[in-house]
């Protein structure tokens, strides 16, 4: 249920709209799971959702139809679409240049990063590259 929890109280206080540096982060309130959290009863209102407050954007329809089958199958539930979207590289990508850059990448930056942990590469190569820029290392001054 720790998990299940920490995924309500993520969801429960990103905006519905695509993910922003400029919203502040609050924990959720007590006793949030992701049970309670008013989600859409259609599973393809559900994806979308998720694709938006998690990643900032709309699901490729390739992902939409993966999760959407999936769903209706009854071989997915809901908690793992999001914990899956919670630990892709896409994820990991955008949260670190928020965290350290104090914005969203652009696409190439993206497409870049992504295609390095993509092609085997490591996550940590990708955060050490960010530490390294002298874009972050502006934001130190």
């Amino acid at each position: 249920m720790l998990w299940g929890g920490m995924l309500a109280g993520a969801l429960a206080v990103v905006s519905p709209g695509p993910a922003r540096a400029d919203v502040p982060w609050h924990p959720a309130p007590p006793g949030t799971t992701v049970k309670n959290l008013p989600f859409p009863r259609d599973d393809g209102a559900f994806v979308s959702m998720a694709y938006s407050r998690v990643l900032g954007r709309s699901p490729r329809k390739k992902e939409a139809a993966k999760w959407e089958g999936g769903l209706r199958s009854g071989e997915v539930k809901r908690d793992m679409v999001l914990s899956a979207l919670f630990a892709s590289d896409e994820f990991f990508v955008r949260r670190l240049f928020l965290d350290l850059l104090g914005r969203p990448p652009g696409r190439e930056e993206l497409k870049t990063r992504l295609g390095h942990l993509r092609g085997g590469g490591r996550r940590r190569a990708v955060y050490r590259n960010l530490l390294n820029s002298e874009e972050y290392r502006s934001t130190l001054r």
